[in-house]
């Protein structure tokens, strides 16, 4: 989930699909979320999952001020997938994610946050970490490799990753 202006979601989506080995792409109500794709909401759409565990896109109220709000999916994916949940919070302004990281890691999912130190703006991490909801605090250029290592689980079922 990325809160990011008006009228940019379609120019960081085209230039992360030209710049990823993942097919990056703005998410479609009703397509099942596949292996190796990465899904950004619309705009002014919060982005969850249907009982079935397709995309499911919504014009709610917004959430800590955000539509589309982390926290939507963050529970979404805490419902659908329980401990087999991998949730990442990273720097932003805010509180949004803090409130549905809890809820991945009260459904047994793995958690983390950014650490201080390594985010631009630590409202966001801050929060989800005096909620206790991270299971680990971590700075970015450790992410990678762990997620990597974690997301080995995702072929077999056992691990869904969200970030």
């Amino acid at each position: 989930m990325q809160h990011i202006s008006p009228g940019f979601v379609g120019q960081l989506v085209d230039w992360l699909d030209r710049s990823c080995r993942l097919r990056v792409e703005v998410a479609v109500n009703g397509v099942e979320p596949m292996p190796g794709h990465v899904y950004f909401a619309p705009e002014r759409l919060h982005l969850g999952l249907d009982p079935a565990g397709r995309i499911r896109l919504s014009a709610g109220e917004p959430e800590e001020g955000q539509r589309p709000a982390v926290n939507v999916l963050f529970r979404a994916l805490a419902q659908q997938y329980g401990p087999a949940t991998l949730a990442v919070l990273l720097t932003g302004m805010g509180r949004d994610g803090a409130s549905g990281l809890l809820r991945v890691a009260e459904a047994g999912g793995h958690t983390i946050a950014q650490d201080e130190q390594s985010c631009v703006i630590f409202g966001m991490p801050k929060e989800a970490i005096a909620l206790g909801a991270a299971r680990q605090v971590l700075p970015l250029a450790e992410m990678a490799p762990l997620l990597e290592q974690l997301a080995r689980g995702v072929g077999s079922g056992r691990l869904r990753a969200a970030t």
